[in-house]
């Protein structure tokens, strides 16, 4: 006598992310992204940010997101980092940039895709407002150790 398959509805990947997360729907997440340039660190030999028609696209493209679909949505290619995680070339350059301007440790540093390993990176206030810092077009910043290579 063959057993009944029990059949168990699951939920969609994107109802679990999004229902795992603290801060959906509070804070700035409901708020499209402001960008602000003061901070872009311009003298650094690898990263050094020059907004050209490529990361302006790509930043205009944005705009039309709020910071939940980029962040939350799309957490495996925009997300925040731990400023710990950064490889030591990113975190001394922090920690010089953070000297010259103080206030920088009250924002949390994030990582854009732009695509394939093309990141922007920026420090994002609790109003949502992103600080342009890095250009980073050899995922340098944050190097991801892959599986089994």
């Amino acid at each position: 006598m063959a057993k009944k398959k029990q059949v168990i509805k699951s939920t969609s990947v994107r109802e679990k992310r999004v229902g795992k997360s603290k801060d959906v729907g509070t804070g700035y997440h409901q708020e499209m992204p402001k960008w602000r340039f003061q901070k872009i660190d311009k003298f650094h030999s690898k990263w050094a940010l020059k907004i050209d028609d490529e990361i302006l696209e790509k930043l205009a493209n944005f705009e039309t997101m709020k910071w939940k679909e980029i962040f939350i949505d799309s957490k495996k290619q925009n997300h925040t980092v731990d400023i710990g995680k950064i490889g030591k070339d990113a975190q001394n350059r922090l920690n010089e940039l953070s000297k010259q301007k103080p206030d920088d440790m009250d924002f949390n540093l994030c990582s854009l895709r732009l695509g394939g390993k093309h990141r922007i990176w920026g420090l994002i206030n609790k109003e949502g407002i992103c600080y342009l810092l890095w250009n980073d077009p050899k995922h340098d910043v944050y190097p991801s150790l892959k599986k089994h290579t």
